[in-house]
C-alpha cells in the first residue's frame, strides 16, 4: 500500500467518525425533544388522579414523589438540549495558509483537525449522554411510580366499594326481614288440645 493510500483511507476514517459523533449530538437533541414533550402531559395527569385521591398528607406526599422525579427529569434533559459549541475540524482561517501547501500536508492536518476536534466533542457528547440517561431515567420511574400508586389506589376505592355494597346489602336484607310484619301469636290455653296421658286416647279434649 503507498503511503499516500493510508493518508486517504485516515482522511475519510477520521471523517466519518467526526461526523457520526455530530450525529449523535443531533439524535440526543431529538430524543430530549419528544420525552419533554410527551412528560409535559404527565402533571396535568397526575393532578386527574390525585383528585380520586382520599386528600391527607400521607397521600399528598406519596403523590407527589412522581411530580418531583418528572420535574427533575425534565430538568436534565433540557440540559441535553442546552446549545454546545462542537467543533467540526478544519478551520476556514487556515484555507490560506494551507492553499500553497502540498497535498500531502493539508490531508495530514486535516486528519489532525478531525482527531483534535472528535476529542474536544467527546467530553460534550459523554456529558449530554450522561444527562439524556439521568432524565429518561427519572421519568420512566416517576412513570412507573404513578402507575403503581394509581393502580393501589384503584384497588383500595373498588375494594371500600365492594364493602360498602355487601353492607348496603345486608343492611337491606335485615330491614327487609324487619319489614315483612310476621310475628308469633300470643295462644290461649284453651286454644291448645288436651289429651289425658294413661287414660282412654277417646277422652281427648279438643277446645277451640
Amino acid at each position: 500500500m503507498r503511503k499516500e493510500d493510508s493518508i486517504e483511507i485516515i482522511g475519510e476514517k477520521s471523517k466519518d467518525l467526526l461526523s457520526n459523533q455530530i450525529a449523535a449530538f443531533d439524535s440526543n437533541y431529538g430524543k430530549a425533544g419528544t420525552f419533554i414533550s410527551i412528560s409535559s402531559l404527565f402533571t396535568p395527569l397526575a393532578f386527574t388522579i390525585y383528585d380520586k385521591f382520599n386528600y391527607n398528607i400521607i397521600t399528598t406526599i406519596i403523590f407527589f414523589i412522581p411530580i418531583c422525579l418528572n420535574l427533575f427529569g425534565l430538568f436534565f434533559l433540557l440540559k441535553v438540549l442546552i446549545p454546545k459549541k462542537l467543533s467540526f475540524g478544519f478551520g476556514f482561517q487556515e484555507f490560506d495558509k494551507l492553499i500553497k501547501d502540498s497535498y500531502e500536508n493539508v490531508k495530514l492536518f486535516e486528519i489532525g483537525s478531525n482527531k483534535t476536534a472528535f476529542e474536544v466533542n467527546s467530553e460534550l457528547l459523554n456529558k449530554q449522554n450522561k444527562n439524556l440517561r439521568k432524565g429518561l431515567r427519572l421519568i420512566f420511574s416517576s412513570a412507573i411510580s404513578l402507575a403503581l400508586i394509581f393502580l393501589i389506589q384503584t384497588i383500595n376505592i373498588n375494594s371500600n366499594k365492594m364493602a360498602d355494597k355487601n353492607q348496603d346489602s345486608e343492611n337491606q336484607s335485615n330491614q327487609n326481614d324487619s319489614d315483612t310484619g310476621r310475628e308469633i301469636p300470643e295462644v290461649r290455653p284453651e286454644q291448645t288440645t288436651y289429651i289425658e296421658k294413661g287414660g282412654n286416647p277417646n277422652t281427648e279434649k279438643r277446645n277451640k
